[in-house]
């Protein structure tokens, strides 16, 4: 992989979107899920045209899936989801497998997740991301996506309840 798009993909998974999430709210949850072919491939086109690269992936390869985490009986302001993107395969360490976006209805509490390659080809690297932009290794974790969740959704939880103390 060039270096101009390892860097491509490292600002759109470790810098850009992190930062839209956070900052947008819903606003970046609605580009993410509505824009179609995929608001994230749209965030990632732009900045491979901005390095003048030419792009060989495709908006069928950053794939994503929302799913609702509570159960279809909780009142609408206080439902939870799980917005997962799913990126190519990356090719060098630090790139990521996938990122987890974590949110309630109202944006209010929110989570960044990232599943990161490691140079052995071993299991992904996880990490949890704060809003300014540092980030906290939490080791290995599995590459069955069920249990990914899991994990995250832990974290997630964990971290919603000691900002609420």
């Amino acid at each position: 992989m060039q270096d101009k798009m390892r860097d491509a993909f490292h600002i759109l998974e470790h810098k850009l979107l992190p930062e839209l999430f956070f900052e947008g709210k819903a606003g970046f949850i609605d580009y993410a899920t509505d824009k179609d072919p995929n608001g994230i491939f749209e965030v990632f086109r732009q900045i491979v045209e901005t390095k003048a690269l030419e792009n060989p992936f495709s908006a069928g390869q950053f794939r994503r899936k929302m799913i609702e985490l509570t159960d279809g009986r909780t009142a609408d302001p206080y439902k939870e989801f799980a917005l997962i993107v799913t990126y190519p395969e990356p090719e060098v360490a630090s790139l990521c497998f996938k990122s987890f976006f974590l949110f309630d209805a109202t944006c209010t509490t929110q989570g960044y997740y990232t599943l990161e390659r490691v140079e052995r080809n071993g299991k992904p690297y996880l990490y949890a991301w704060e809003k300014d932009l540092t980030r906290k290794f939490f080791g290995t974790i599995s590459f069955d996506e069920e249990k990914q969740l899991r994990r995250i959704v832990e974290i997630y939880l964990q971290n919603r309840e000691e900002e609420n103390i």
